[in-house]
C-alpha cells in the first residue's frame, strides 16, 4: 500500500508511524461543523467525540469542559460503557477497561481489521427493536 504514513487513513489502517510509536487512540469520521448544505452537527443532532487515549501503555480520559459554558457542553469522558436498561441506552463513562469491555458497544474495526460486517439495515432493526 503506498501513501502517506502520516495520514489519518494511514493511521486507521495501520500503515502510519502511529502504530509503531505506541500511540492508541479513537478516530472517528463524521459531520464537519459546517456544511456546504447548512447543516451542522446541532442541526443533525449527531456528533462523536474522541473520549480517551493511550500512548506508551499510560492511559488518558480526553474531555471538553469548556470554561464559558454553563456545562451544557460538557462532554462524556474516558473510557464508556453503554447499558440497556428500562427501555432506554444508559451511558456510563470513566469505566475501567473490564466494565468497558461490557454492555451494548463492540468492537466493530481494530488494527485495520473489519472484526463485524454487517448491513445498515441489521444495525437500524437493531436500533429500532431495542
Amino acid at each position: 500500500m503506498q501513501g502517506k504514513k502520516d495520514t489519518v487513513l494511514g493511521m486507521i489502517t495501520g500503515y502510519d508511524a502511529g502504530y509503531d510509536n505506541g500511540y492508541e487512540s479513537v478516530i472517528v469520521f463524521g459531520v464537519g461543523s459546517y456544511t456546504m448544505n447548512y447543516n451542522t452537527r446541532d442541526s443533525l443532532g449527531i456528533a462523536v467525540k474522541a473520549t480517551y487515549q493511550e500512548v506508551n501503555g499510560v492511559g488518558y480520559e480526553l474531555f471538553k469542559a469548556p470554561k464559558t459554558d454553563s456545562g451544557m457542553k460538557n462532554s462524556a469522558k474516558g473510557l464508556l460503557r453503554v447499558e440497556f436498561e428500562d427501555g432506554n441506552f444508559v451511558l456510563y463513562e470513566q469505566q475501567t477497561k473490564e466494565q468497558e469491555e461490557q454492555g451494548c458497544l463492540k468492537t466493530v474495526f481494530e488494527d485495520g481489521k473489519l472484526l463485524v460486517d454487517e448491513s445498515f439495515d441489521t444495525i437500524r432493526n437493531r436500533l429500532w427493536n431495542n
